[in-house]
């Protein structure tokens, strides 16, 4: 069930213009599980994203694509990151629309219907006829609604959850994605050990499948707190003519006039805008162990991923886990974890190249802390500096404008330095250029994380005898 908002006097302020801070409340058992459940389409996203990054996208650009099969990668995943580019209008539609179901509900109830039940089984068909062009148009039009989901995923928490809980709520959203990567390496891990890429592949694809239509009927039990409109309504802010609200829906007249205006919300932006080369890099890994580290077989290579990928997913949960209690109990500052964590993470990838495989897993669980503790404090401090609540949907959908510029700029450097090294003959040199390069960008993010000063923090912090008698 949901949790309440503490009881305020008659003369307390409301909203986000109160700058009283009152300690955490103490939660029961089935509140702290409602948080938790109420972001379960996180697990299939996050199943999703390792299985694209660890086994999809470098198995299908060896089958489809075996001339070009970097460049081929680098191609799938700005498929990805191209459709984050609509994102806000995802966002915009998401937060206009209303259903006898609730504002969102039905909407995540639809998209990932929508990928379970057609748009993965065309995946599966495409590739087995070996049809490259029929696969990749596949994959955009997947891709987006794979966004669209996700979108209005992440708009639930500043919907329903009280303020005083949402810090605990996105560390719990962050972690659910990690979860959702742990099942997935522990499916791959498990599976059948044929040597058949499109065994592989396919038993992949229907556990996807799955796992998907399990996160639907969690969610849905989760959201009844949502409550119902029982009518439908869709309203689009266009008084002022089309070309107005296809500015604002797309994001460009955020970016053009209300910069200044939302401050610390556009360098949130920026941050997350430097974080995901870094994390783009982590799709090079798979060509990277098969060409560095020597594993030519499918099966051993596939063994080897799924350990790394599980010893970074695992500490990063732990970390996440952890981050999200500290930032709930205000142990420590939102700005101040994202810029450590930052540097944690870089420090411990850039030595990636130096480490020979039979540490390679070390370096993952530490990588896999510092990353857990960035995404719990990113997510928090990205829904603290939302100008305005209502709107969540469509400012978070600047988080896929952000993956957009971040995710292309990390998907041409690391491909544009395997190419490279590949033609000079050190292939070492190019993989370890490309991680070096995102390396940097990702430090310059935190750096301008560190900077974001919300309005909260300008707050001094209130005692609970403080905050009944504030005037």
């Amino acid at each position: 069930m949901p949790l309440q908002e503490p009881a305020r006097t008659v003369n307390e302020p409301s909203g986000d213009a109160s700058c009283s801070q009152l300690p955490p409340l103490t939660r029961g058992v089935w509140e702290s599980v409602w948080l938790w459940l109420i972001s379960a389409g996180n697990i299939a996203y996050g199943a999703w994203a390792l299985e694209f990054t660890i086994l999809i996208f470098p198995e299908e650009s060896r089958a489809l694509f075996p001339h070009h099969q970097a460049i081929a990668l680098a191609g799938m995943v700005m498929i990805i990151c191209a459709a984050n580019l609509f994102c806000p209008i995802f966002g915009n539609l998401a937060d206009s629309l209303r259903t006898p179901w609730g504002k969102r509900r039905s909407l995540l109830a639809a998209l990932m219907s929508l990928l379970a039940v057609f748009l993965t089984p065309c995946l599966i068909v495409s590739h087995q006829m070996r049809l490259p062009v029929l696969y990749i148009v596949l994959l955009i039009i997947h891709q987006f609604v794979t966004a669209a989901f996700f979108q209005v995923q992440i708009a639930v928490v500043p919907d329903i959850v009280p303020k005083h809980s949402q810090d605990l709520a996105c560390g719990l959203a962050s972690m659910n994605i990690l979860f959702g990567a742990i099942i997935a390496m522990a499916f791959i891990f498990c599976g059948e050990k044929t040597g058949d890429v499109d065994v592989v592949l396919t038993t992949n694809y229907l556990f996807l499948i799955v796992l998907t239509l399990a996160c639907v009927a969690a969610l849905l039990c989760a959201l009844v707190s949502e409550g119902r409109d029982f009518h439908w309504g869709f309203q689009l802010d266009a008084e002022n003519g089309c070309l107005v609200f296809a500015m604002d829906a797309s994001g460009i007249s955020f970016l053009l006039y209300e910069r200044t205006k939302y401050w610390d919300f556009f360098l949130v932006t920026c941050e997350r805008t430097l974080y995901y080369p870094l994390i783009v890099s982590k799709s090079f890994l798979n060509f990277y162990c098969h060409d560095i580290y020597g594993f030519k077989n499918i099966d051993d290579l596939n063994q080897f991923m799924v350990w790394f990928a599980f010893a970074c997913e695992g500490c990063a949960a732990i970390g996440a886990l952890v981050t999200a209690h500290a930032l709930d109990k205000n142990i420590v500052c939102k700005q101040t974890t994202v810029m450590s964590s930052s540097v944690w993470m870089v420090l411990t990838f850039a030595l990636l190249p130096f480490i020979p495989a039979r540490w390679a897993l070390i370096v993952a669980m530490v990588f896999g802390l510092g990353n857990g503790a960035f995404l719990a404090a990113d997510n928090a401090l990205s829904t603290a500096a939302i100008p305005d609540k209502e709107k969540a949907s469509y400012y978070l959908g600047f988080w896929g404008l952000a993956g957009l510029a971040g995710g292309n700029l990390g998907c041409v450097i690391n491909a544009a330095a395997v190419e490279l090294g590949r033609a000079l003959g050190d292939l070492w040199l190019g993989y370890a250029g490309g991680f070096w390069c995102c390396c940097v960008l990702s430090v310059i993010g935190g750096q301008i994380a560190w900077h974001v000063r919300l309005q909260e923090d300008e707050c001094d912090e209130l005692t609970p005898l403080q905050a009944i008698k504030v005037p």
